[in-house]
């Protein structure tokens, strides 16, 4: 269960190549726990993201799908985020600006609250000092359950 504005940001790129998903990710998925996150140990974090109060920052953001852009063949940006909006991505391996992904921190807790509400969460990590989710791996078939991974937040 993917956001609106991720799952359209995604594939409003017209060209993408198939790969396969990595295998620590398939073994991630099979380890979980037969329930998943709960809603309650989203928003426990999500707490403590906020009182953080950033509304500007930037991170690494990275998906692991069977699909990835050509535009950015690691399907891994560098994502800008001004008073709470994206306002920028690059990809990672070209440096090349693109139009997409435009996700923020508050936007993929919204998504892994949903994904949780729903039973579609297999796992999520978070980063033990500011609370932010630093990988997010979604329920079902291996086509159709991406994972998101978040590194280098810096304020």
């Amino acid at each position: 269960m993917v956001s609106k504005v991720v799952r359209e940001g995604l594939m409003r790129l017209s060209h993408v190549r198939c790969t396969g998903v990595p295998l620590f990710s398939v073994f991630m998925v099979a380890c979980s726990s037969p329930t998943g996150p709960t809603v309650h140990d989203v928003l426990a974090h999500q707490a403590i993201w906020a009182a953080q109060h950033l509304g500007t920052y930037s991170f690494t953001f990275q998906v692991w799908a069977s699909t990835y852009p050509i535009e950015c063949p690691t399907a891994e940006w560098q994502i800008t985020v001004q008073q709470g909006t994206a306002t920028g991505s690059a990809c990672v391996a070209t440096g090349q600006a693109t139009s997409t992904p435009r996700v923020t921190i508050d936007s993929l807790f919204a998504d892994a609250l949903a994904a949780a509400s729903a039973q579609r969460l297999s796992t999520i990590s978070f980063d033990p000092v500011r609370g932010y989710p630093t990988e997010i791996a979604y329920a079902g078939p291996p086509d159709a359950a991406p994972v998101f991974r978040v590194t280098s937040l810096r304020p």
